[in-house]
């Protein structure tokens, strides 16, 4: 029997790298709940791969990742039992994939939010974004000494962005700016930001950039470089290899953690995962339902704080104690979190809904 992983068209996601590699375009890998998937299928005798290798015509089931496009004019064969959708990436990203009239095409979708759910519970099935369980956590002891030489902040993102648009009112990216801006311009030893690619480039989209482009784009460059100097270079430390990144939160006190979107129930990544095996305390900014997942004693929400002033204080103001109760409360945590947040419950999951 052979299951079709529909994923998008990108050669990397369509080789066995798929379900193998730790790292994919040079990032960490999240396909692990899907390497899990197919080792787990296996066993059934049933063979998971993607569309180049299992093409949908000739499989059972299909297994759509957020590509819901190619299914618009697919007209299903004989050997299609079942078609399905898993939703990952935010609407505010992925908005076409989140439209109604996509999912008439698909017997199931899986999604994280559970006000859809609700909606329609014959058609949607909650389930979880996976957390990979598999880590170790740097659980050396903290002392008060060591807790005195960690740096305040670290905040680690891939996508930042410069200007604020109303078209994506629950993006976080501009509000990462936001914080680094501020770090920069009023404390730039409390706040280190690390960035896979250098966040240069996104300062040649200032607002009339593309009216500049036209009459000469060298000085769009220089002007992108000043803005750049100006807004993040004090607080900017390069990038860190996807591995470490739990290594180089150790060395911090606190770690703002903003999801890519936010008010969009159940959104929960491996952010906050992140830092509490590296053993920092969340800055939290995400999911509204957040303390529903993860209790409140675990991480710091960043919207109970007025300003960033405000919080800037609180954060230098914690004590050791309380700061190790915190850390305590995320560890008693991730003994229970396998029951919501592991592959195997995301795996029981779906496989309950496709098993023919």
């Amino acid at each position: 029997m052979k299951y079709c992983l529909f994923v998008r068209e990108d050669l990397a996601l369509l080789k066995e790298d798929f379900f193998n590699s730790t790292e994919l375009n040079g990032m960490k890998s999240d396909t692990y709940m899907y390497r899990d998937l197919k080792k787990y299928l296996k066993e059934k005798g049933i063979d998971l791969n993607t569309q180049l290798i299992n093409k949908p015509e000739d499989c059972e089931v299909v297994i759509c990742l957020n590509e819901t496009g190619f299914f618009v004019n697919y007209k299903r064969s004989q050997t299609n039992k079942l078609l399905t959708l898993i939703l990952t990436e935010p609407p505010v990203y992925n908005f076409t994939d989140w439209a109604i009239e996509r999912h008439t095409y698909f017997d199931k979708v899986f999604t994280y939010d559970s006000d859809v759910v609700k909606r329609d519970p014959l058609k949607y099935v909650h389930v979880n974004f996976p957390i990979d369980l598999n880590y170790s956590i740097i659980n050396e002891p903290i002392s008060e000494a060591d807790f005195n030489n960690k740096k305040l902040s670290s905040l680690v993102a891939g996508a930042i962005t410069i200007t604020h648009s109303a078209d994506s009112l629950r993006s976080l990216l501009f509000e990462r700016y936001k914080i680094i801006k501020w770090y920069n311009k009023n404390h730039p030893d409390d706040l280190d930001f690390y960035s896979r690619l250098s966040p240069l480039n996104k300062f040649e989209h200032f607002k009339g950039a593309s009216f500049i482009n036209k009459i000469s784009v060298k000085l769009t460059r220089s002007i992108a470089k000043i803005l750049f100097g100006k807004n993040i270079a004090k607080v900017y430390k390069g990038a860190i290899a996807s591995l470490d990144k739990n290594k180089t939160l150790a060395s911090y006190k606190f770690n703002f953690c903003l999801e890519n979107s936010h008010g969009i129930k159940g959104l929960i990544s491996e952010k906050i995962f992140d830092c509490f095996i590296g053993r920092t305390i969340p800055v939290y900014y995400g999911a509204p339902d957040i303390e529903h997942y993860i209790p409140k004693k675990c991480f710091i929400l960043y919207t109970d704080f007025s300003s960033l002033k405000d919080l800037h204080s609180h954060l230098l103001k914690m004590d050791y104690k309380t700061y190790i109760q915190y850390l305590e409360s995320a560890s008693e945590f991730l003994k229970t979190s396998e029951k919501i947040f592991s592959t195997k419950t995301f795996i029981d999951k779906i496989y309950n809904v496709i098993k023919l």
